[in-house]
């Protein structure tokens, strides 16, 4: 449907370009792409957007290169919320009311530029997005915003904090139905929600890892050597003992 001589056309056409992130617009044959420029030194994101009508196969570019970024399609498919390394974005999936969200600065130690990552709320009427402090890679002191973006127009929000240090960053775990997230700082996990403070998930002991939702309401996650089993608003309860002759089990799996 787009083939290496439609790429080339593509700007910045010096490097030349190569498809990065890909996704369908659910319930529809069309779907919304960027690219990505191959240098010398690795690979650097265009921060564009184009859209593909997979029908007709023609496609069209929504956003221009530092005007679109990494994306996520809305739960009910109307709007697409794009992340720089810059700022946030949203507009409808045809291109049309574009507008910046949220502006940020978070200079990264390394030759990959820090993306937000903007979460959908499953109503698709808000976004939820932690966002460091400028100083963060650098011994910060100050805490992690965690904002709600309403899409109605409605300026933006700081909903809870996370201590200095803790990011947020591919931490946020959200569950099924996306009322919920759950992600870690220091020793415990803590339940997050749209518009509420953060509160304690787990008990205070030693978290490992492998958290999992199971359900809405229910999880399971791995303490200091024992699987539980998690309720929103009461303990947790023990599944099993982990501890081998001279180690723990640090991972599971599960079926309903």
């Amino acid at each position: 449907m787009v083939n290496a001589t439609d790429f080339e056309s593509m700007e910045p056409k010096d490097p030349g370009v190569v498809l990065n992130q890909f996704d369908w617009i659910p319930g529809t044959h069309r779907l919304l792409f960027n690219t990505i420029v191959l240098t010398d030194y690795g690979r650097r994101a265009t921060d564009d957007l184009y859209f593909l009508d997979a029908d007709t196969r023609r496609w069209t570019l929504l956003r221009q290169p530092g005007e679109g970024g990494k994306f996520d399609v809305s739960t009910d498919s109307q709007r697409v919320v794009m992340t720089t390394p810059s700022q946030i974005s949203l507009m409808k999936v045809d291109g049309s009311d574009y507008r910046v969200m949220l502006t940020y600065t978070v200079p990264y130690p390394s030759e990959v530029a820090y993306y937000a990552q903007p979460v959908w709320a499953a109503d698709s009427k808000s976004l939820t997005v932690a966002i460091p402090p400028e100083d963060f890679y650098y011994g910060t002191t100050s805490p992690t915003n965690i904002w709600r973006l309403p899409i109605d127009g409605s300026a933006p929000e700081i909903v809870s904090q996370l201590s200095a240090g803790d990011s947020g960053d591919d931490a946020r775990i959200w569950s099924p139905d996306k009322k919920y997230y759950a992600i870690q700082s220091g020793d415990k996990y803590y339940l997050g929600m749209d518009g509420a403070d953060l509160e304690p998930l787990t008990e205070s002991s030693s978290i490992f890892g492998w958290f999992s939702w199971i359900d809405e309401s229910h999880f399971l996650y791995i303490g200091p050597c024992e699987l539980r089993l998690g309720t929103i608003g009461a303990h947790s309860i023990l599944i099993a003992d982990l501890r081998t002759t001279d180690d723990c089990i640090s991972s599971y799996d599960f079926v309903k």
